[in-house]
């Protein structure tokens, strides 16, 4: 069964894939004993895409939760309203 989501797939597929690049580059430097600044500088880089693509899934929570009248009547309305705190808050 198809679902609609609320977010651009071929954007949000990127973003992974660019994670899933950094992730390999941070195996490398630690394989290569690179310094731990600059693998904790991928690792926060990769920390933060990671948070990116979890507020556009949060984003899209919030859309279904609202623009879907069947979702409406099995979502708790403390749920809506923290996810919107959250994704305000930027987490």
């Amino acid at each position: 069964m198809s679902r609609k989501v609320y977010w651009d797939e071929r954007d949000v597929l990127n973003r992974l894939k660019r994670i899933e690049g950094q992730i390999r580059g941070i195996q490398q430097l630690v394989s290569q004993q690179e310094s731990c600044h600059a693998i904790l500088t991928q690792v926060s880089a990769a920390q933060g895409a990671l948070e990116q693509v979890g507020r556009i899934v949060q984003t899209c929570s919030v859309a279904e939760a609202l623009l879907n009248a069947e979702a409406m009547v099995d979502v708790d309305v403390e749920t809506v309203r923290g996810t919107l705190k959250d994704v305000i808050r930027g987490r």
